[in-house]
């Protein structure tokens, strides 16, 4: 019992994407930013990047100040199920998150550390609410609990859309955000003007794909056929994040 307790709290606190993905979404996004607002990010960074802090919500589930955040970075809806029908979880989930945080980020009355927090947050929940299993099933812990192999090495399922597609191509975070193709003006404005609960809809809808797992043997089918979502979905919450903090700090 004491293995399996252990077992579930590394799935639970599995990161999305992986630094790969975070890192590329947040150079995106800023590369999407006027001049003037990245110099202004940078001053409530302290001096860091968005891809610098991209990763920063996951090593803060170590810290005492924030060691509750863990929920923050997903939610769970069930196969059938809206957000507004599902089970809540008492301490938060990444919508009420990115909610929270992007109030405190907006707000002018706030210290520095605390729009520092939010921002280092927001960089992070925008992109895990992109990854489709961060909009996960209860019962399998978002995919942490189904194993699989993955070019003949053990996985799970969530992991394999976290980080192992990703990783697949066996570049680095610049090349991979130097490949992907920038969305035409008109894509991007529509991209721009959907919500956070347009997005967990978008990656619940995904999830039959996601599972398409067959045997559980997964390799260059599997592969092929999940990159493009992958590809398109770290374009997608790029666009956003640009958008959210171009709303949040103009």
């Amino acid at each position: 019992m004491r293995m399996l307790c252990l077992f579930l709290l590394c799935a639970a606190s599995a990161p999305a994407w992986g630094p790969t993905g975070h890192r590329v979404v947040a150079i995106l996004a800023e590369e999407r930013l006027d001049p003037a607002l990245v110099a202004r990010i940078r001053v409530i960074l302290g001096g860091d990047s968005l891809a610098d802090v991209s990763t920063w919500a996951d090593e803060a589930r170590n810290l005492p100040n924030w060691r509750h955040s863990g929920p923050w970075h997903y939610v769970n809806i069930g196969d059938g199920e809206t957000y507004k029908s599902s089970r809540k979880e008492k301490r938060g989930d990444v919508l009420r998150a990115i909610e929270r945080f992007q109030k405190d980020l907006t707000k002018r009355s706030g210290s520095l550390q605390k729009q520092r927090d939010a921002l280092r947050f927001l960089i992070h929940f925008v992109a895990d609410l992109h990854q489709p299993l961060h909009v996960g099933r209860a019962e399998d812990r978002g995919g942490n609990l189904i194993e699989v192999d993955w070019f003949g090495r053990r996985s799970n399922l969530h992991r394999v859309w976290d980080s192992d597609i990703i990783a697949q191509q066996r570049i680095s975070f610049t090349r991979w955000a130097a490949s992907l193709p920038r969305p035409t003006p008109e894509q991007a404005a529509l991209w721009a003007k959907s919500k956070p609960l347009d997005w967990a809809v978008e990656s619940q809808r995904l999830r039959p794909a996601v599972y398409r797992i067959r045997d559980g043997k997964l390799g260059q089918p599997y592969y092929a056929d999940s990159l493009p979502i992958v590809r398109e979905r770290l374009t997608q919450a790029s666009v956003r994040l640009a958008a959210l903090l171009e709303q949040s700090l103009r």
